[in-house]
């Protein structure tokens, strides 16, 4: 044991280093030892800010910010605390400059917005906004890329590492052919059979699956596959099935459907090499707290026909992996029951939302255009998903659909009623103007991130975003063509950094998952399929974009 003259003798600086390599958990127990450690914790600036991190949900930024110091950082993550969407000072509106920017032409990620100018089914050129953010301390930008040199079927734009991903087909000319390369997806597309997926990791993925037939108990389920992404033509591994609540006394059929929510940066296996496109920030969405949303629709309710109502679970892909890891495995996939996995699932009945269910959450944030009919006014309520501290506000909500048809509470019964999943926080409530929604053509799309609740909207009018797919099949041979985003404004063309041929084997794949996917695989530095790089271009290839776009500069050079 360690007497208290000793530790008291030890220079501040040496006590504050020990404790920066604690979790933050353990840095707390610390403050109960005695008054010396309390004393020096709290005193602390650095150890004030991780503790405060951590009580968001929150992660230390790859590439932090330098121009303020620790103590500011702490009062910019408190002030977020306490007004979580006002924080941001930012434009009431802005008016896109085509009645063509359609919701399948635009994309939103981590505060930037870009819509196309559409042709037909293809885009060619893209506006591109760049939303005010108090993290990484910017302000509102706005440029455009007048000419992409392709028609883009599907497009995806990544800030965090610094890429636009553009899927067209196989025509572009001047590209040269020689520098090029294959991704072997084959692995990815053995004879997986369901209605949609999601990434729960670099190496696994989750496919849903429905009910068809009353004779089945549960809902439905998701199924756990395993792959290599380096090594090719291996096959996925089925490795678990996680079901759904059971529905005996009261049978349906349903659909279930995941939508896509953006990785943070610590999600990659090894993401230091990313660190350098990834913006200044005080803080970063921890990769625990990244949810996969799972919209559920049922129908041909036994007791409610003909009625049809929805609505979406949401849950941790680290309690996904963390579940399958403690089972035990013997050889086949294990099948696991709602009661052994559901704990820290979230629930929401979306009978009320009328928004397009698309880019509405994001890490821990989720917030739902919603019609509260008691006040006849659209609603944004913002919701925590995870633990949290703080105070939480009542959700109108809750009242509101207890006044509804008794279908629509069906599912409310299915998810909560077992102690399982619950509702989560509402931490902001936010009532649109109803001017809003004059002259609307479609549904709204809610974009929403760590610092920014935006609306776009599509009317006889125009578009315009308050910051308040096409499916196609994938033909013999499409194109992914990665962009540097932040250098694109002072050039007349995207400027590639790789050109990468995709053959997924007669797969047909909405156009926009496969962006996400390629995406996905032009992080990990496309190094996997290397053998099909000509020498000179094979020994650059590296795991940074940046690296690849050099390379693929050196490699022009060459030839």
């Amino acid at each position: 044991m360690v007497s208290s003259a000793s530790l008291s003798s030890l220079p501040a600086e040496a006590l504050i280093h020990v404790f920066a390599f604690l979790a933050p958990r353990d840095i707390r127990r610390c403050q109960q030892v005695c008054r010396l450690f309390r004393g020096e914790i709290q005193a602390s600036a650095f150890l004030q800010y991780t503790l405060e991190l951590d009580a968001l949900g929150y992660s230390a930024p790859l590439n932090p910010r330098l121009d303020i110091s620790y103590d500011e950082k702490t009062k910019l993550l408190k002030l977020i605390h306490d007004n979580p969407t006002e924080i941001t000072p930012m434009p009431t509106c802005i008016t896109l400059d085509t009645t063509e920017a359609t919701i399948t032409s635009c994309q939103f990620a981590r505060g930037v917005f870009a819509h196309g100018q559409p042709n037909i089914d293809v885009t060619r050129s893209l506006r591109i906004h760049r939303f005010p953010s108090a993290n990484q301390n910017t302000p509102y930008e706005s440029w455009s890329i007048p000419d992409l040199r392709v028609d883009a079927h599907a497009y995806r734009i990544d800030p965090d590492l610094d890429l636009l991903v553009l899927l067209h087909v196989d025509s572009a000319p001047g590209l040269p052919s020689n520098v090029r390369m294959g991704l072997d997806y084959r692995t990815t597309c053995y004879h997986v059979i369901g209605e949609s997926f999601a990434f729960v990791s670099e190496s696994v993925f989750i496919v849903g699956s429905g009910r068809r037939k009353y004779a089945k108990e549960i809902i439905g389920s998701f199924e756990v596959y395993e792959f290599d992404p380096v090594q090719s033509g291996r096959r996925v591994r089925h490795i678990a099935s996680l079901q759904l609540p059971a529905t005996a006394d009261d049978p349906c059929h349903s659909s279930i459907r995941f939508v896509f929510s953006p990785h943070s940066p610590h999600f990659f296996s090894s993401p230091r090499p990313i660190a350098s496109s990834v913006p200044p920030r005080v803080y970063d969405l921890s990769s625990t707290l990244h949810y996969i949303c799972m919209r559920i629709r049922v129908y041909n309710i036994r007791t409610h026909l003909p009625a049809v109502t929805w609505g979406s679970l949401y849950i941790s892909a680290s309690r996904i992996l963390n579940t399958i890891a403690e089972s035990p495995h013997h050889g086949s996939a294990i099948h696991i029951p709602w009661e052994k996995w559901a704990a820290g699932t979230y629930w929401i009945n979306e009978h009320l939302v009328s928004c397009q269910p698309a880019n509405y959450f994001l890490g821990p944030r989720a917030a739902p255009l919603t019609r509260n009919p008691e006040l006849n006014v659209f609603q944004i309520p913002v919701y925590h998903l995870g633990p949290r501290s703080g105070k939480s506000l009542d959700d109108p909500f809750v009242a509101v659909l207890s006044f509804d048809d008794q279908a629509h509470h069906y599912l409310n019964k299915v998810f909560l009623s077992s102690g399982h999943a619950r509702r989560p926080d509402l931490v902001s409530l936010v009532t649109v103007p109803s001017d809003e929604f004059d002259g609307i053509q479609d549904w709204p799309d809610i974009m929403v991130d760590d610092e920014h609740v935006t609306i776009h909207t599509v009317s006889s009018f125009g578009s315009s975003v308050s910051m308040r797919s096409p499916v196609i099949t994938a033909a013999p041979h499409l194109v992914l063509a990665l962009a540097d985003l932040t250098k694109i404004p002072t050039r007349s063309h995207p400027g590639l950094a790789v050109t990468t041929t995709w053959a997924p084997a007669h797969v047909g794949v909405p156009g926009n998952e496969l962006a996400d996917v390629a995406a996905k695989e032009a992080a990990r530095g496309l190094s996997s399929n290397a053998h099909d790089l000509p020498a000179y271009f094979r020994n650059k290839i590296a795991a940074s974009p940046s690296a690849a776009k050099q390379a693929f500069k050196e490699a022009q050079k060459e030839t």
